[in-house]
């Protein structure tokens, strides 16, 4: 809107569209960022270096469109680029502003806009608006953290009991239950329910045109013609161990509160499916995973005759030993064509000789 307006502005001071050069790129950037994180900022400071706008003008809506730079350092450089080029900086919003850095005065009130832009930043955002979020989402209440998770939906009436708490939305509700069952179905072997989310793929229904927009634009998935599509595996094991889904209410990743809201799948089934595929229990702590023995095989090529006659892993777990699991390791002289088979122990790297003779 402020794009729009700041056009209209223009149009109406009788510049022509030839004159004017947009820099829009950074709609949506913080302007607390540094201008090399800022496309069209650092465009603009090149720009201005290469004498483009020498004797020009800069228009801006307001002075902290330009900066919230709490540093001090990045405005200061650009009004000493524009002093350098005799380019004059004009606010348009909520008044009509021209800033020559010729001028000390004017100068300093420009200095002291951005200050205050940033000051906004440190005491109203970061010092209360932050905080108050927190706050709120410690109390169970939905805060912005994060993605809605699919099955539910924020109550957004105010009269309401659940006043900004989730609360299931069936259509989505039923198909998320279902996936943890289809998982219990077959065994808790994810490979063939990703097989079978290939061959038939699963959809949640596009959200109904009279829902809050807020429930909609917060989601992972994306959106497609037949509705929200489950493409992933990330995507499954994100559903399969979400503790949102028996009532736990989480901030930042951390469960702060049980039986928050309503759940849609049973305990006993969630754990199933949690267990199996989270490295965490549910109060964060890191699983101590047991190690599997691994079983190396190597397959060699031995020249045995004018055949050529193939060898494969040789008394491959066959071989045992007081020392741990072994490998065995087939290796020979190309001269003596003698044979050598040895072991090694897996757990302390020890070699050891099996088996030694002439080949035929």
């Amino acid at each position: 809107m402020q794009t729009v307006d700041l056009m209209e502005w223009c149009l109406k001071q009788g510049w022509t569209g030839d004159l004017l050069d947009p820099y829009h790129a950074d709609l949506g950037l913080s302007g607390t960022l540094r201008p090399d994180q800022r496309p069209d900022m650092l465009r603009l400071f090149d720009n201005i270096d290469q004498g483009i706008y020498d004797h020009g003008s800069v228009v801006c809506y307001q002075e902290s469109r330009l900066f919230r730079d709490e540093t001090q350092i990045y405005y200061n450089q650009f009004i000493q680029k524009c002093k350098d080029h005799d380019i004059v900086v004009i606010v348009v919003s909520p008044y009509t502003m021209l800033y020559d850095f010729r001028d000390d005065f004017l100068t300093e009130m420009f200095r002291w806009k951005c200050k205050e832009a940033a000051e906004f930043i440190r005491r109203q955002v970061k010092g209360w608006m932050l905080p108050a979020r927190e706050r709120a989402a410690m109390r169970g209440l939905w805060a912005g953290y994060g993605d809605l998770p699919m099955g539910y939906i924020v109550d957004f009436d105010s009269h309401s009991s659940n006043y900004k708490k989730f609360v299931p939305y069936d259509p989505h509700a039923d198909i998320v239950r279902w996936l943890f069952d289809r998982y219990m179905e077959l065994g808790g072997d994810e490979g063939k329910l990703y097989r079978e989310l290939g061959i038939n793929p699963v959809y949640f229904p596009v959200f109904d045109e009279n829902l809050d927009y807020r429930n909609i634009s917060k989601r992972k998935l994306k959106l497609s013609a037949a509705g929200y599509r489950i493409r992933t595996r990330t995507a499954v094991e994100s559903i399969l161990t979400n503790p949102h889904y028996i009532g736990a209410w989480t901030v930042k990743g951390v469960i702060v509160r049980y039986d928050n809201h309503e759940p849609i799948v049973a305990r006993d089934v969630f754990d199933f499916s949690f267990n199996r595929l989270s490295s965490q229990t549910l109060d964060g702590q890191q699983k101590e995973v047991e190690q599997k023995a691994k079983r190396y095989y190597q397959q060699a090529t031995l020249q045995a005759n004018a055949e050529n006659e193939i060898k494969q892993a040789l008394l491959k777990d066959r071989v045992n030993s007081h020392l741990g699991p072994v490998y065995a390791r087939f290796k020979y002289q190309r001269t003596g064509a003698r044979q050598c088979i040895y072991a090694i122990s897996l757990r302390t790297g020890r070699r050891f000789l099996v088996r030694r003779g002439i080949l035929n």
